[in-house]
């Protein structure tokens, strides 16, 4: 009971701190990982800033090696958006930045700015950076459910998703693959 109760006012209220983030902020630098899911994830975000009018300073593609080099963040905002990176043990590079993080990888430990991870509220289900962008913003993006999936199956999420996949499969008029998270 307990859980259920943490679950329904934890995910609208996460959702509502990264809107207000953006609404509250503009001139952004978007952090991604350098894969599918990254990009998708970034593009997806591009998407949502556009439509709501706001400034992308600049985009950062990174893998986790990338921290262990000296990164000169004075050259970034100060308004950060990070998809699809664990910023585990790796928050205090960003000191003297407004952060909000995106991910599903290992939970940050001490952050309270706008975070949202499926973890938080016990979600082991493997959600790509992708579909969690997707979700958050979906009044934005809508007609955009075609890159998420491109970020969710090729970030072998679609097994845990299937009945996502199927759904979208299905809108789209493609079969599945075998197994149904292939295409």
């Amino acid at each position: 009971m307990y859980i259920f109760l943490y679950i329904c006012l934890c995910i609208p209220r996460r959702f509502a701190r990264t809107i207000n983030f953006i609404k509250e902020n503009d001139n952004f630098t978007i952090f991604y990982h350098l894969d599918d899911d990254g990009v998708i994830s970034a593009a997806l975000m591009t998407n949502v800033l556009n439509k709501m009018g706001k400034r992308i300073h600049n985009y950062r593609p990174t893998n986790y090696e990338d921290f262990d080099k000296k990164i000169d963040f004075s050259k970034f905002s100060k308004n950060i958006i990070v998809c699809d990176i664990s910023l585990k043990g790796k928050i205090n590079y960003f000191s003297g930045k407004n952060l909000c993080v995106l991910d599903h990888h290992e939970l940050l430990d001490g952050f309270d700015g706008p975070y949202y991870n499926p973890k938080l509220w016990g979600d082991n289900t493997y959600t790509p950076c992708s579909l969690i962008v997707y979700r958050i913003f979906l009044n934005y993006l809508k007609d955009k459910d075609w890159m998420m999936m491109i970020g969710l199956i090729s970030d072998a999420g679609g097994k845990e998703n299937e009945k996502i996949v199927l759904e979208e499969s299905n809108k789209y008029n493609v079969p599945p693959g075998s197994p149904p998270f292939y295409y």
